[in-house]
């Protein structure tokens, strides 16, 4: 009721979390458009460079959802940009898992692996379990996607023995 008094950073944040209520409902296409609103309201605010790359991923993220690819890799790589003269290494092994997953939609696969193995790099480099599993279970399905079954075993079984990723993780 009260939205329509907000001043740009206000409304920044109102359409940026009813982006994400959205994402988190799976209405994608819902979230998109608030996004794009947030995106339009960031121009016109004072925030700070790592608010505008987390949109960016945020929006990475939901044009993946929507298999919008070249719109995901051009958000992914503005995103990583930022994070890397920010030093958030962790957030850009999550964008290099994007554009993995984006690369390997188009068939270029050796970008792809290029861009897990970043990602594993980065999670090794900060012990962060959540992305080196989540880049092996993807390069597994890579591998499975081109017919090479004895990599993507090898990849496969690296996530089903840490008995740290939780076990949905490791049945999927």
């Amino acid at each position: 009721e009260v939205s329509g008094n907000f001043d740009n950073l206000q409304l920044y944040y109102w359409y940026k979390f009813k982006g994400n209520y959205n994402s988190l409902n799976g209405e994608f296409v819902q979230a998109m458009r608030m996004y794009k609103l947030a995106e339009e309201k960031f121009k016109h605010s004072e925030l700070p460079e790592i608010q505008q790359a987390d949109l960016q991923y945020t929006m990475a993220v939901t044009h993946s959802k929507l298999r919008n690819t070249l719109e995901t890799i051009d958000y992914a790589e503005k995103a990583i940009d930022i994070f890397q003269k920010e030093y958030n290494f962790v957030r850009c092994a999550q964008c290099h898992i994007v554009l993995g997953i984006s690369y390997r939609r188009i068939k270029m696969y050796e970008k792809a692996i290029k861009h897990y193995n970043l990602a594993k790099h980065l999670g090794e480099l900060n012990k962060s379990k959540q992305v080196i599993q989540l880049t092996n279970q993807n390069l597994g399905y890579l591998y499975s996607t081109i017919g090479d079954t004895k990599e993507a075993i090898k990849f496969f079984i690296e996530v089903i023995k840490d008995e740290e990723v939780q076990v949905s993780g490791r049945l999927m």
